[in-house]
């Protein structure tokens, strides 16, 4: 087994780079089909990764610390962000529309608004759970046949165009992604590939890239769709969109175990839960700033609002973290266990002796 400071150093650099992505991703226009066929099935094979089991209770309870009442907060934070846009902006008449939109704290659904990438929170909830009855199961062969059929029926509801609260149907559809990232973290697949040494693990991490780009292609041709929605469940062909996702995810676990330094990215994946809560009202900030230099989405903006985001972000990180660890998950490490929870870790900074 790797040791634990291997472990988080490898995971914090997919975080990292998958959150990133989900910020730039964000300052485009259109979105980018390539970023979205696998940067939230990317945070689901981490999240799983870090799931560990407990008692019913406790388990539920961290659960809810960890990721409901970071959504709570981010949730009435963005609701009033934006009453108070809508305000200054002398646009009254729609301020009915908005008031309603807290009811998005019962509903899990992340309409408050603009800040609609928290739906995440509430997903990966519900996913939790999931697995957690999953792992009830006595054996094996029933346990990947409960995914296979939760996975399913996800994907069936999303075919209908059927949405449930706290997306129930997307956490449904990508219960795989968390499933084998719980089973590659369990069976340490990630650490044995070091074992292939720097020029087969990126050999073969490109030809895992390649078929990504096959199956991704692939996939929107045949679906008829311009990219992939994990919010919305629109996937496309089921085993294409899981193709795809999963090369991409073995490609970056694959570079990951092998890169040394890029501390930056590792922070910022440490504390990614702060950014994903923070960046679509930091992003309208941005934009309302660059003025028709924003229209279109360039690439010199795009990077530029990305690394605005970041910057503005990086000077909250410290003292939210040390006055208001509740608000980005932070639960109390177990006695006798030296790690917090295991999950909302998958978002946000690990306590001190993860």
């Amino acid at each position: 087994m790797a040791d634990g400071t291997a472990r988080k150093d490898y995971l914090d650099l997919m975080k990292g780079l998958g959150i990133l992505l989900v910020v730039w991703g964000h300052t485009m226009v259109p979105r980018s089909a390539y970023i979205y066929s696998f940067h939230m099935p990317l945070f689901f094979f981490v999240s799983g990764f870090l799931f560990h089991e407990r008692p019913a209770g406790e388990f539920f309870l961290r659960k809810i610390k960890g990721l409901y009442v970071p959504y709570a907060f981010f949730t009435v934070l963005s609701w009033l962000f934006y009453l108070a846009v809508l305000a200054l902006e002398g646009k009254s008449g729609q301020l009915a529309r908005q008031v309603p939109r807290i009811v998005s704290l019962v509903t899990g659904t992340a309409r408050n608004g603009g800040n609609d990438s928290i739906w995440f929170l509430p997903c990966l909830l519900v996913m939790n759970c999931l697995f957690w009855a999953v792992r009830r199961l006595p054996h094996p062969a029933l346990r990947a046949a409960a995914v296979a059929a939760c996975s399913g029926l996800g994907y069936g509801l999303g075919r209908l165009r059927f949405a449930l609260p706290f997306k129930v149907d997307g956490a449904r559809a990508n219960l795989v992604f968390f499933a084998l990232g719980h089973l590659v973290g369990k069976k340490d697949l990630i650490v044995k590939a070091q074992g292939l040494g720097p020029w087969k693990a990126g050999a073969a991490a490109f030809a895992l890239e390649g078929l990504h780009l096959v199956a991704m292609k692939a996939n929107l041709k045949l679906a008829g769709i311009r990219k992939v929605s994990v919010t919305s469940n629109v996937l496309g062909d089921y085993f294409l969109y899981h193709l795809a996702a999963l090369a991409a995810v073995a490609a970056i676990g694959l570079l990951a175990v092998r890169v040394r330094g890029l501390g930056g990215l590792k922070y910022l994946g440490a504390n990614s839960l702060l950014i994903l809560g923070t960046h679509k009202p930091l992003l309208y900030l941005v934009r309302k700033a660059a003025g028709p230099l924003a229209d279109g989405g360039s690439l010199p903006y795009q990077l530029s609002a990305t690394a605005l985001v970041v910057l503005a972000v990086l000077p909250l990180i410290g003292p939210l973290n040390r006055h208001l660890p509740w608000a980005l998950g932070r639960v109390p490490a177990d006695p006798g266990r030296g790690r917090g929870d295991e999950t909302s870790a998958a978002l946000r900074t690990m306590p001190a002796g993860r």
